[in-house]
């Protein structure tokens, strides 16, 4: 970690943050079976477990499981301003794992193990948080109108906000309908077969926010050797976030016991629409690639700019 003092009012800092987590627990599938081969037994009779104990069922174990790896490289300003403050906080990130948090990996077969690995479909490579908390400059006691009607009527505000900004999460592009995959315990993903997927960034039905051309469904003809797609995990990126919600506040003495207090809040002031991910599953080519929804601090459909306003007497 490097930091630095500039002045009495400005503060930098730069750091490197890596952990390891070595043998995360997972939901492991210890009774998984391969995709299917002509000739070979199928389906739950190729389990694990099937030809030695005749259990022909999933198999739930909480175990160790690969490492789980984050490398970041975090910088923080802070500037005072009087008794004001403004900052800002920026990460630079990648978490890799193979599963989320207690999950189960999509494919449990220990031979294709290696397609489970990918970001964690909670990272975000850009995370930017900058906040800022104002007081007044007038009133008693401050830098300007120390008395008067003007001092009276603009002392004592108090003006604060968040400003979040972030990279978009990992899409995972899945094939549900495994069609002969026949792989018991684990679930299909299509092929990529394009060199680089383009995110256009389309918004609503009819148009797709990545190109979804630049993968196929894997369906090979029952009576070949099936095999897991070749799409790895959480390979492109959805939409970013951006939100700012600021806050406006005052206190009026009334009295030497009686303070009342007046807030206005405002939440998602820019009214920024932030989109969801796209939908990525390849079986419903209806649906497939096109963002429909939103996401924010306040429930669907309500992501839009709001604004409250509350009163308090303290006494």
């Amino acid at each position: 970690m490097l930091q630095h003092q500039f002045g009495d009012t400005t503060n930098l800092q730069f750091g490197y943050v890596g952990t390891r987590s070595v043998g995360q627990m997972q939901f492991m599938n210890i009774n998984a079976g391969p995709p299917a081969t002509p000739g070979q037994p199928q389906g739950n009779n190729a389990r694990l477990l099937a030809s030695s104990l005749g259990l022909l069922n999933d198999i739930n174990s909480i175990q160790p499981f690969k490492t789980t790896t984050y490398d970041g490289l975090q910088a923080q300003v802070t500037h005072r301003i009087g008794t004001s403050t403004i900052g800002a906080s920026y990460t630079w990130s990648k978490t890799i794992n193979w599963a989320d948090n207690d999950a189960n990996p999509r494919i449990q077969w220990p031979g294709a193990w290696n397609l489970n690995r990918g970001p964690a479909s909670y990272d975000h490579t850009h995370n930017l948080q900058t906040y800022f908390a104002f007081e007044s400059p007038f009133g008693k006691g401050k830098r300007w109108l120390h008395s008067g009607v003007g001092s009276h009527v603009l002392s004592g505000w108090a003006l604060n906000g968040i400003l979040s900004v972030t990279s978009g999460a990992p899409v995972y592009v899945i094939q549900n309908t495994g069609n002969a995959l026949n792989a018991a315990g684990s679930s299909q993903v299509p092929d990529l077969v394009k060199s680089t997927v383009a995110i256009p960034g389309g918004i609503g039905l009819g148009s797709p926010y990545f190109d979804t051309t630049a993968f196929a469904a894997v369906n090979i003809p029952a009576n070949l050797p099936q095999r897991f797609g070749n799409s790895g995990r959480n390979n492109i990126r959805g939409p970013g976030f951006l939100n700012l919600d600021t806050g406006l506040s005052r206190d009026f003495r009334i009295g030497e016991r009686l303070t009342f207090q007046f807030r206005a809040e405002g939440l998602n002031v820019l009214n920024h629409a932030n989109f969801a991910n796209p939908a990525s599953d390849i079986s419903t080519p209806n649906s497939f690639g096109y963002v429909t929804a939103t996401v924010g601090n306040l429930p669907a459909p309500n992501s839009a700019r709001q604004f409250r306003f509350s009163t308090r007497v303290s006494f």
